[in-house]
């Protein structure tokens, strides 16, 4: 009697089971990218913690923070003043690390308890490649703070970013909004502080240079009262009055 067609058979068997258990303990094997991530970063020192994730964001260590990630880590993480990894990358001006938050899901909008956002962090230091990342993020332009009610543009204007002003004006910035507690605008704080280029874009986006604060105040005055010629001028070009 012929046997070769079932110890074909046999071997056939022996093979797949052989295959399949040195498949199988392959995968055991292998470690989860998420347990692989969080070994590495013990390896080095580094607790997987929100506090350690922040101040590496902070920092700017896009490989620490891309294992942080990859290990699981909310990008939306917050510290005690609910500051976010976005906020703390887009004051220091980190636009690589923004970039990589963002596309991991981080929330543009999300505020601090002051209500400031990354855009006015950004904002305020003037990071303009970061102030543009966030725009393109859909980020929400108008938001007021609830530290001086001052938005985005307002921050821009007052520490003399040109670039930025015209940026924000671009993504919908409204150039005559007012902060609540003294009635000031964008305006009003360019010329307050001096600064011609500023004055000179926003007078370009029709912002009413008749504006008056809750003291009563113009830009105008603002600037004369503060010898700042050149911003006068441009303002009296403009048709502005004391």
């Amino acid at each position: 009697m012929n046997n070769t067609p079932a110890l074909l058979t046999r071997c056939f068997a022996l093979i797949l089971v052989l295959g399949w258990g040195s498949i199988s303990h392959a995968a055991a094997q292998q470690t989860p990218p998420s347990d692989a991530a969080r070994q590495q970063l013990a390896q080095a020192g580094i607790p997987f913690t929100e506090q350690a994730f922040l101040a590496y964001c902070e920092g700017g260590d896009q490989a620490v923070v891309a294992l942080f990630l990859e290990a699981g880590m909310s990008p939306d993480a917050t510290d005690q003043a609910q500051q976010t990894a976005l906020i703390h990358a887009a004051y220091e001006g980190h636009a690589d690390l923004v970039q990589r938050l963002l596309a991991a899901g981080a929330d543009a909008n999300h505020a601090d308890r002051h209500a400031a956002t990354a855009l006015m962090y950004a904002t305020s230091e003037g990071h303009a490649d970061v102030v543009q990342q966030l725009l393109q993020a859909g980020v929400e332009v108008n938001r007021q703070d609830a530290f001086h009610g001052w938005t985005a543009l307002m921050y821009a204007a007052f520490e003399g970013y040109p670039k930025i002003v015209q940026q924000l004006i671009e993504a919908g910035a409204e150039v005559d909004r007012s902060e609540q507690q003294g009635g000031y605008t964008a305006l009003h704080y360019a010329a307050f502080q001096g600064y011609p280029n500023v004055v000179r874009v926003l007078i370009r986006a029709k912002a009413k240079v008749n504006a008056k604060n809750l003291l009563g105040s113009t830009a105008l005055a603002l600037a004369s009262s503060r010898g700042f010629d050149k911003v006068a001028r441009l303002l009296t070009r403009a048709g502005a009055e004391q």
